[in-house]
């Protein structure tokens, strides 16, 4: 990541991201692609001389909704994960409204961890024995996608493909087992913010509220932690 290796190849204008459109602006990028993947001479300024170059696309690296715009992958909504894709166990909160991905760890832990069978460590009454979602094939992955872009009617239900990204153009893309990646640092800072302000209570910004604790009570054995009426306040 040290400047003098980093090239610029793309510059988007304007105050907001172009969304679908992003397609449009990667192809002058893609066609480039193709035309490295064939070789291109070039000059070796150390050697005095020309030689054949080859370059091919590795991975991308983004923040969580610039992956989404990148990948093609809504990630909004339960079905935000582009790992698990439409294989998922997240659910929208009763109160809270949001999306939860609460318990949905476990599945990728070892088959003998302890953490499978703690009835109530998690969500109450419950062991999870099932294993990680198959992880897909690219092959399968661009059938699927090709199949799926565009259906209104299962969009967010069974899917999240919202544009096929012009890098599937390349040949070699789908053999890529890492395609697009999640950059740690914007990872890092926010749920390192969203544990600070809830643990130091910072108003407006701590995540445990009465909502919260709501729904701690419908999803976790956790009596302690759930909210009590005070006498006086009716």
């Amino acid at each position: 990541m040290r400047p003098e290796n980093i090239f610029l190849s793309l510059v988007i204008p304007g105050p907001e991201h172009p969304g679908k459109k992003f397609g449009v602006l990667m192809q002058p990028l893609v066609d480039e692609l193709q035309e490295l993947m064939k070789g291109v001479e070039t000059w070796d300024a150390s050697l005095k001389q020309k030689f054949t170059m080859k370059a091919t696309y590795l991975w991308s690296i983004h923040d969580f909704p610039a992956l989404g715009m990148f990948a093609g992958w809504s990630t909004h909504g339960i079905l935000a994960c582009h790992r698990c894709l439409g294989d998922t166990n997240a659910f929208r909160l009763t109160k809270g409204g949001k999306a939860s991905w609460f318990d949905c760890h476990r599945c990728f832990l070892p088959m003998e961890h302890e953490f499978r069978t703690q009835r109530n460590a998690f969500r109450k009454d419950t062991v999870v024995l099932d294993g990680p979602p198959r992880k897909l094939t690219g092959e399968e992955v661009e059938a699927q996608m090709n199949l799926q872009v565009g259906d209104r009617l299962t969009f967010n239900k069974e899917h999240n493909w919202t544009h096929i990204n012009g890098l599937w153009q390349l040949s070699y893309f789908k053999k890529l087992l890492l395609p697009h990646n999640i950059d740690v640092m914007h990872n890092e800072k926010n749920m390192g913010e969203a544990v600070w302000n809830t643990c130091f209570d910072i108003v407006d910004k701590t995540k445990d509220n009465v909502k919260a604790r709501q729904d701690l009570a419908l999803i976790c054995n956790r009596p302690k932690m759930h909210l009590e009426c005070c006498e006086g306040l009716l």
